[in-house]
Order: C-alpha cells, then structure tokens, then sequence
C-alpha cells in the first residue's frame, strides 16, 4: 500500500472514530435527559412522604361520563398556604384514553378524551404545573398548584369540565366540581401591624396590606439547622392582590425546594429580621 494510501486510511478512521464518539455523546444525552424526565415526572406522582400525611385530602370525589371515569385518587393541600398536589386517574372502558402528551411530560392543551372533550381546572390559581403519563391504557394527571384568590377551602374549586355539547355545537359545557376534605397545618408568624406570613410542610404565604420586599427567608429548625428559603438567586413569582372579607390585600406564596417538617420550625429569619415560631 502505497503512502498516500495509508493516509488516505488513516484520515478515514479518525473520521470514523470522530463521529462514532460524537453518535456516543449524542445518545448519552438524550438517555440522561429522558432519565431526568423520568424522575421528575415521577416525584410529581409520589406524594407518599411521611411530610405529607398530615396534609393527605381525606375525600376524594369520581365521575363516570359515558365509557370515562375520572377520579380524584391521591392530593395534598394546606389551607393556610394555600400551596397543593393532586393526581386524577382516567380510564375508559372502551380502551385507551385518548390524550396527547408532550416529550416533556405536558398535557397538551389540558385535554384529554376523545377530541379534547375533558379538561380540569383548579379556580384561583396563579400558578401551576400539569404533568401526565399512562401506565398501560389509563391517564395518570398530576396538578401542582399555588392558589392566588383566597377560598375558605378547596372544596368546589376544582371542576371537571365535558366539552362533548359544545364541541357538536348543541348545548353549553357541563361542569362537575370535585368534593372534598383540606386540613389546616401550619404555622402563623405575625410581620409588623399588618403582615403575616403562614409556613407549612410544602411552603409559605405571606398576606398583608402592602407590597413586602423579599431579600431573603430562611428558616432555622429546634436542631439549629438552617434552611435556605429565598434569596435574591432564587427569587421567583411577586405579590398579586385579593379580596379577604371587605379588605383587599397582597398574598405571596410559593413552594419550598424540599419538603419540610414544619412543626420542628423554631425561627424565621426575614430579610435579616428574627422571628420566633409559634409552637
């Protein structure tokens, strides 16, 4: 073989080599993506936490709509907070349940049945995540949620919307609101003459009649530890307005990172100010 062969050769393997590794890495990324998914979306369906027992909804309603059953099967919510989980469970008698989910776990446009015809919404809420999944033909959806409008609780909040009417263009929607038990457990830190600030397992809320700024919140537990809340790297959402009774206020409210045993609270520190927590 000539030399200008072997270079030929040579160049031709290095090319392989080159793009063989490259096809690795590629392969390699996308397989930890998805495995990343994978267990986000899974802690959006795994609320069995000792954390949470307290906060479990005791209730939890279902409704058969033709071939259809949508049930209520598993959620969390504080009241005070007004932070919470829940996970309804889809199933059609008929065979699969038709629902188009996103790469990233979504549930597009929040509609599932067939041609859309369900959707579920939670009144109130400022902010929230919606996952989904299927284990074999049944339809798993997750709602994590900050309630911004204030309720007296959950109940009635939560309604099952059946579009079927609408979409053959003869009757309005028919609405279905979901029953059930929430529980206050948290505790209640009084913030000058007119805040107040409401901490539980999952998270915070503030309440009060101005606008607050928030530098940082952290939290030290009866050990002495300290829990890193909020700090100007991680600052997200703002306060948005409600009307409590006759009086319009601010509310702030946000999940902690990790769940927390909020009955070991002992101080909150808020922007540098110590307050001791109520037992």
């Amino acid at each position: 073989m000539s030399n200008t062969q072997l270079v030929k050769t040579e160049r031709k393997n290095k090319e392989i080599r080159f793009f063989s590794y490259v096809g690795f890495v590629v392969l390699f990324l996308l397989l930890l993506a998805g495995c990343e998914r994978k267990n986000n979306t899974d802690d959006m369906f795994s609320l069995d936490n000792p954390l949470l027992n307290d906060l479990k909804i005791k209730n939890g309603s279902s409704f058969q709509i033709d071939s259809y059953t949508i049930s209520l099967v598993d959620g969390i919510y504080e009241q005070n907070t007004q932070l919470g989980a829940l996970i309804f469970k889809v199933t059609n008698s008929k065979g699969s349940v038709e629902a188009e989910i996103t790469p990233s776990n979504q549930l597009k446009s929040e509609r599932f049945g067939k041609d859309g015809r369900f959707t579920i919404s939670i009144m109130g809420t400022h902010s929230r995540t919606v996952t989904a999944k299927y284990e074999g033909y049944n339809l798993y959806i997750a709602y994590k949620f900050e309630l911004h409008d204030y309720y007296p609780d959950l109940n009635h909040c939560i309604c099952l919307t059946d579009h079927k009417m609408s979409l053959e263009n003869q009757e309005s929607d028919q609405e279905h609101v979901f029953s059930l038990d929430t529980i206050e457990r948290s505790k209640q830190i009084q913030m000058g003459e007119d805040g107040t600030i409401y901490l539980s397992s999952l998270g915070f809320r503030i309440v009060s009649e101005q606008k607050y700024s928030i530098n940082s919140i952290k939290a030290v537990l009866s050990d002495g530890s300290k829990i890193n809340i909020m700090d100007e790297k991680n600052y997200s959402g703002d306060f948005g307005s409600c009307t409590i009774g006759n009086r319009t206020v601010f509310v702030f409210n946000r999940f902690f990172d990790e769940w927390i045993d909020y009955s070991n609270l002992d101080t909150l520190i808020y922007n540098g100010n110590s307050y001791n927590v109520p037992n």
